[in-house]
């Protein structure tokens, strides 16, 4: 998420054209951002990241949005792109605080699991991982 926030604040902004179209460098990382995190929901062992996934997939809905309707109104655009990240802020917060007190209560909890995916070599005979 960091890197992203930096990736955006890099991406070029022109207050008179930005909103007009789909904002193409900040929909991408969106993009990219969606699928880090969908990746790591997948392979966690919690459920906010699910959630923070799924917010995440609502700001790439938004450029979608845009993307298909150009007629939709530049600061409602522009809004919505940018205020998607709060909910995401406060399930990153609230997802990090269970943690800390389920840790607190229940000592070390797996983070990941593996789902019973086999990540071989090329020429590998195994058919799950070890262990």
């Amino acid at each position: 998420m960091i890197c992203a926030a930096i990736a955006s604040s890099l991406a070029p902004f022109d207050p008179a054209h930005t909103f007009r179209t789909i904002n193409v460098p900040v929909a991408g990382i969106d993009v990219v951002l969606f699928l880090a995190m969908w990746g790591i929901a997948i392979f966690a062992n919690r459920y906010w990241p699910i959630w923070l996934a799924a917010t995440q997939l609502v700001a790439v809905g938004i450029h979608a949005t845009r993307a298909y309707d150009p007629h939709i109104v530049a600061i409602a655009y522009g809004r919505l792109s940018g205020q998607i990240a709060y909910p995401m802020i406060a399930l990153l917060l609230a997802g990090t605080v269970r943690h800390r007190l389920r840790l607190a209560k229940h000592g070390i909890e797996p983070d990941w699991t593996n789902h019973g995916i086999a990540f071989l070599a090329p020429g590998d005979s195994r058919s799950t991982p070890a262990g």
